[in-house]
């Protein structure tokens, strides 16, 4: 395993804390009584939307997928372009044609899109194995 540097710690602390203060709001969310508050619950329904689903894929194929060989020259400008107009083509259909049945069926199945962004964000944003990502 390799070992962090300072910055690389900072980040580290920062991600537990943001972790464990996501817990406690969640937990006081949970506890106030009111229904659909949670982090859980908002995720769940705003899933429909198919933007979180393909945003968190994304971010997931970015950091748990790494790739091997040379490093792509395409900007990532361009690339993280690409994936915009992907994610808001997908939350554009959601909200503009719910019903079309293709549309209808990813809202209802959003791990599909998820699926999607993991591949995207594998392909458009890689980190490689030699721990520097693009």
């Amino acid at each position: 395993m390799a070992t962090l540097s300072d910055e690389g710690r900072k980040t580290l602390w920062g991600i537990l804390a943001l972790a464990a203060g996501l817990i406690v709001w969640d937990f006081l969310l949970l506890t106030d009584g009111e229904p659909d508050t949670t982090i859980s619950a908002v995720l769940r329904i705003t899933s429909r939307i198919l933007f979180m689903p393909y945003a968190f894929g994304f971010i997931a194929g970015h950091v748990y997928w790494n790739k091997e060989g040379p490093r792509d020259d395409a900007p990532l400008k361009v690339r993280f372009t690409i994936a915009a107009i992907i994610g808001l083509a997908f939350t554009g259909l959601a909200l503009a044609l719910p019903a079309l049945a293709p549309v209808a069926y990813l809202c209802e199945h959003p791990q599909i899109v998820f699926v999607v962004g993991f591949v995207l964000g594998h392909y458009l944003w890689p980190q490689y194995k030699d721990g520097v990502g693009a």
